[in-house]
């Protein structure tokens, strides 16, 4: 299995037909000083050279031959992808795309608005301008075709967590930015939405019950017809890590339940979760990189 050929953090990936898709993120600061020949941390890059450390690149990875392959996108698509912390939920024959973050470090204020995203508004910090998106685009791997569908109701964040069960999506929670007085604030946030592609345009999103408790860190996955939240209210390692299921049914907008025993302190934060079959296999990244694996029927 070949490696990438560049350091990104903070990507995005989506999985379909056997075919893994993996990018957007931000670069290492090493590859940011090697690209524009300043340090995109400091902002001493030219402007006029546009001044990010956003990858642009998707890639595919086939696991029958286990290579990538880069693949071919328009400019617009380029400019699309081009953010990082961003969130991919499969349904059906496509990939939904969106939210996250777009960092670019020149002194002016650039606005981005996109389609139907007429609300999105830069945030401006001290050190480099901060795009908080809430744009939703649909991917369809058969046509190669990129279309923009309703955004997001709620704020513009990073970090949201996402996951699919049968034709709709759920997606939320995650991180804001926002700015007071040039200094960027950011925290947790907690509403959640179902989304329903197959609806109308404008009736797509439902909000749902907002998740219950504080979720700084968070991360999910779908198991047995119900999704499941791992969270973890602060950065330090001597607080547990929570799992809560959420149910969702036709006569409300879902309940939260938590669910006991949470994974013990000291075991990391929530980094990566996937399901396989009947299992779900979540990575913790701390001192020790866990892997903790979590049987639904046994709870």
């Amino acid at each position: 299995m070949g490696l990438l050929e560049e350091g990104i953090s903070s990507p995005v990936a989506a999985a379909l037909n056997g075919i893994g898709y993996f990018g957007s993120g931000q670069w290492s600061s090493e590859k940011c000083l090697d690209f524009w020949g300043g340090d995109c941390l400091t902002g001493s890059m030219p402007c006029d050279l546009g001044c990010h450390c956003m990858s642009q690149d998707l890639f595919r990875f086939a696991q029958a031959t286990q290579t990538w392959q880069k693949m071919e996108l328009p400019d617009s698509i380029h400019n699309i992808v081009s953010r990082h912390s961003s969130t991919a939920v499969t349904i059906g024959n496509n990939i939904y795309f969106g939210l996250g973050n777009q960092t670019r470090n020149c002194g002016g204020v650039i606005t981005y608005v996109s389609g139907l995203d007429s609300r999105l508004e830069p945030i401006r910090i001290r050190r480099g301008n901060f795009f908080t998106h809430n744009d939703v685009w649909r991917f369809n791997p058969i046509s190669d075709l990129w279309t923009e569908m309703q955004p997001f109701p709620g704020e513009g964040r990073i970090n949201a967590v996402g996951y699919a069960i049968g034709d709709k999506g759920f997606v939320g929670l995650g991180k804001y930015y926002r700015d007071q007085d040039e200094q960027l604030q950011t925290g947790p946030l907690n509403d959640f939405y179902e989304f329903n592609p197959g609806s109308t345009l404008g009736s797509q999103w439902q909000r749902l019950q907002p998740f219950p408790g504080e979720a700084e860190f968070t991360k999910s996955f779908a198991l047995g017809g119900a999704g499941y939240l791992l969270t973890k209210s602060r950065s330090s390692f001597s607080t547990p890590v929570s799992l809560w299921k959420f149910d969702r049914d036709a006569e409300s907008l879902g309940k939260w339940t938590e669910i006991a025993p949470s994974i013990p302190p000291g075991e990391g934060l929530p980094s990566a979760a996937l399901t396989v079959g009947s299992v779900a296999y979540v990575y913790l990244a701390g001192p020790d990189q866990n892997f903790w694996m979590y049987v639904a029927e046994l709870n």
